[in-house]
C-alpha cells in the first residue's frame, strides 16, 4: 500500500483538529490515558489487585490510588471482590471489558521495554503458556496477516461530528491529575498528551505552532513534553 498521504503533504491543521478531538483515541485518553490510571492498569494485568500492592509498587499516593480505583470501576474496566471481612477488604479484578484493554497493553509493554525506564516494574519477557516459549507483540493485519508499519496505512481524516461535541464539553470539566507521577517507572510517560502528540506528528504536524493548534495543549505543557520526548529519543 503507498505511504500516507498524511506523510508527504502540508496538513490542513483545522481538519487535523476535530478529526484528532473527535477520535475514540483522544476519548479513550482523557480517562485512560492519565499516567497514574495507566500505571494501574498494567499492574492489574501483570497480577496486582490489591490497594497496598498497588500503593507499594508504584509509590503512588493513598487518595490518588482510591480515585483512580473508584473511576476505573465506574467505567466497567473493574470490579470490586471481597477477599477479607475483618476488616473488610477489596480486591480489584479486571472485568470483561477491562481485558479488552489487552492489546493496548502489550503495545505499552513493548514501547516500555525498548525505551522506557529500568525501574519499570513491568516484567522483561513475556511468555505464551501454550508452547513456553517467548514472545513479542507485533501489529498485523487482521485481513493477511502481513506486519503492518506506519508507511503501510492510507489515512483518512473524517471528524465526528458527535464525539467532537463531547470533546469540547469535556475540555472544560475537571481532569485526572497526574503531579507526581514521573516517579512511577514509565519511562517515556505513555500518556494522553505523549501519544497524542506522536499522532499529530505522523499526521504531519511537525512544527510547534501547528501542534499547539491541532492538540489544543497549553505552549509550556507542550515544550516540556518536547524536550522530554527528544531526549529519550522519540523525536528528533
Amino acid at each position: 500500500m503507498a505511504p500516507s498521504p498524511a506523510l508527504s503533504y502540508a496538513p490542513d491543521l483545522d481538519l487535523t483538529r476535530d478529526a484528532l478531538a473527535s477520535s475514540t483515541l483522544n476519548h479513550g485518553l482523557m480517562v485512560l490515558g492519565e499516567r497514574w490510571t495507566m500505571a494501574v492498569m498494567m499492574g492489574a494485568f501483570t497480577g496486582v489487585n490489591r490497594f497496598d500492592d498497588w500503593q507499594t509498587r508504584l509509590g503512588i499516593p493513598r487518595p490518588t490510588l482510591a480515585n483512580r480505583l473508584k473511576t476505573l470501576v465506574a467505567l466497567g474496566l473493574m470490579r470490586q471482590r471481597v477477599y477479607q471481612e475483618r476488616p473488610r477488604r477489596m480486591a480489584y479484578h479486571l472485568t470483561a471489558a477491562g481485558m479488552k484493554l489487552y492489546p493496548h497493553v502489550l503495545m505499552v509493554w513493548l514501547w516500555e521495554r525498548r525505551w522506557g525506564s529500568r525501574r519499570s516494574q513491568l516484567p522483561d519477557t513475556l511468555f505464551h503458556k501454550t508452547c513456553g516459549h517467548r514472545f513479542v507483540p507485533t501489529l498485523t493485519c487482521a485481513a493477511c496477516g502481513d506486519k503492518v508499519g506506519i508507511n503501510d496505512l492510507q489515512l483518512t481524516l473524517k471528524p465526528n461530528a458527535r464525539l467532537l461535541a463531547q470533546s469540547a464539553r469535556a475540555g472544560r470539566a475537571a481532569r485526572l491529575a497526574s503531579q507526581g507521577a514521573a516517579s512511577m517507572g514509565l519511562g517515556l510517560r505513555v500518556d494522553r498528551w505523549s501519544l497524542m502528540i506522536v499522532t499529530a506528528v505522523v499526521l504531519g504536524c511537525h512544527y510547534f505552532d501547528q501542534l499547539v493548534h491541532v492538540l489544543g495543549i497549553a505552549s509550556s505543557v507542550l515544550a516540556r513534553r518536547l524536550s522530554s520526548m527528544v531526549e529519550a529519543g522519540l523525536l528528533l
